[in-house]
């Protein structure tokens, strides 16, 4: 999958440009990064993962970027006899704009996240964050209530919540989303809504993952 992605990323001239302008510090950020994006295409290509998602598996990827992560899920071959549908949302227009002009066939939203429920019309299997609640750019409490309360309006039932913590230890993520630092499943947290199961594993880097376990 990591190679699959960078000569995807390679084999896109408008793409190259962008690494190169972010290599010299011409283009913010100053970096494509892959890493925790790849770590959740490996666990959402698992058919423990994808037995419990319809065929076609709806993704949404919030603070999308260049929106490419969505662009390659939807390039790649079918995995388990299912494929991915993706769409992305970013807040910043000058990104939305080079995005456009990157990909022909663009599912690309440029607005406010914690609006994404009255930005898209359909629901998602999967719902990324995976840049969006970093700590360089902290969100207010309000705002953070605001989004997620926004993405489960929108998530199916049965469908996945990824939200990567900013720091390897989690911190972020215990503080915020979850009520304690204790290992195993956790019951919801502050700010997320309730019917959620939750999965935080050590060697998932600094992801958790939280399953919607009821209707709506």
């Amino acid at each position: 999958m990591v190679d699959d992605y960078q000569l995807w990323l390679e084999n896109n001239g408008v793409i190259r440009e962008v690494i190169k302008l972010q290599g010299e510090g011409r283009f913010s950020p100053t970096r494509v990064e892959i890493g925790h994006y790849l770590w959740f295409a490996e666990l959402a290509t698992k058919p423990s993962v994808l037995e419990t998602l319809p065929d076609v598996v709806r993704v949404l990827d919030v603070g999308a970027y260049l929106n490419l992560f969505a662009n390659f899920l939807n390039n790649i071959e079918v995995v388990e006899g299912r494929r991915f549908d993706c769409a992305g949302i970013e807040i910043r227009p000058e990104h939305c704009e080079l995005s456009n002009r990157i990909f022909r066939e663009n599912r690309l939203v440029c607005g406010d996240a914690a609006e994404m429920d009255r930005l898209f019309d359909v629901k998602f299997d999967i719902i990324i964050f995976c840049g969006y609640f970093h700590r360089e750019d902290p969100k207010p409490e309000e705002t953070i209530l605001q989004t997620l309360r926004a993405a489960d309006k929108i998530l199916n039932s049965g469908g996945i919540l990824a939200i990567m913590s900013p720091d390897e230890r989690k911190i972020h993520s215990r503080n915020f989303f979850l009520p304690s630092a204790d290992a195993g499943p956790f019951p919801p947290g502050r700010f997320m809504p309730d019917g959620y199961s939750y999965s935080d594993k050590s060697n998932a880097e600094c992801w958790f993952i939280a399953r919607k376990n009821r209707a709506g």
